[in-house]
């Protein structure tokens, strides 16, 4: 929920999340398929709010979330609703746009969507008072990084690690090795690499991974805790 990226081929889509939380918050639930709203839903779950933060539904739609907005803001709790439950509700949504367009999310901490839909590629976002949706470039690779744990440099610094990665492997770039970016890049900068380990109170917690192909899916997630790695294939309806 913490870093997201992005990458297409010719044959299929790749979306990586490094979850950046707590040391003191519950370890994630490994995904499950769901049913919400009469859509099928599969993803791992926050067992704090019973939310989640990386959604696919049974039609291939992907659906990202980072904590923060455009800057970093003070959290101000209790709001009204986990931000993880708002996702479901707009992964299980019959239209995602219109719902994110009439969605009321006064009281709802701030966040960033990443949505991939229909080979097409979408970046929303809540300040806290306004709500923004934009089209992104679904050929080329992206990657985001929370402003409420980076700050504007480091965000930029950590984009310069993925270019100069997509440089090293120009010639061919899968699943594998955009897994092995997460998890080892500057693993010795224990506060801003890509797995974190800030004063024994907030860490790198699991990454999850699909791979989208025309007719099917993989979820792979990593508990970087437990050391323990769940996978589920689906065809896309």
């Amino acid at each position: 929920m913490c870093t997201v990226s992005y990458y297409a081929s010719h044959e299929k889509v790749v979306i990586t999340s490094n979850r950046d939380e707590s040391i003191s918050r519950p370890l994630a639930m490994h995904p499950k398929w769901f049913i919400y709203n009469n859509i099928r839903l599969c993803y791992p779950i926050d067992p704090l709010k019973g939310g989640s933060w990386f959604v696919v539904n049974g039609f291939g739609s992907t659906f990202v979330l980072l904590n923060g907005g455009q800057a970093k803001h003070a959290s101000k709790p209790p709001y009204r609703l986990s931000r993880g439950l708002i996702l479901i509700d707009i992964a299980s949504s019959k239209n995602w746009q219109d719902f994110w367009v009439h969605v009321d999310l006064l009281d709802i901490e701030p966040f960033t969507l990443i949505v991939y839909d229909n080979n097409t590629l979408h970046k929303c976002l809540w300040d806290g008072k306004s709500k923004y949706a934009n089209k992104l470039d679904a050929f080329r690779p992206h990657i985001w990084s929370s402003v409420t744990l980076y700050d504007l440099e480091i965000i930029e610094m950590r984009k310069n690690w993925f270019s100069i990665f997509l440089e090293r492997n120009s010639n061919q770039v899968n699943e594998d090795q955009l897994l092995d970016f997460h998890s080892m890049t500057k693993r010795e900068d224990l506060r801003n690499g890509l797995v974190i380990y800030r004063n024994g109170e907030m860490l790198t917690k699991n990454i999850t991974q699909v791979i989208l192909w025309k007719e099917k899916f993989t979820m792979i997630h990593h508990d970087l805790i437990t050391k323990q790695k769940s996978l589920i294939t689906e065809f896309i309806l």
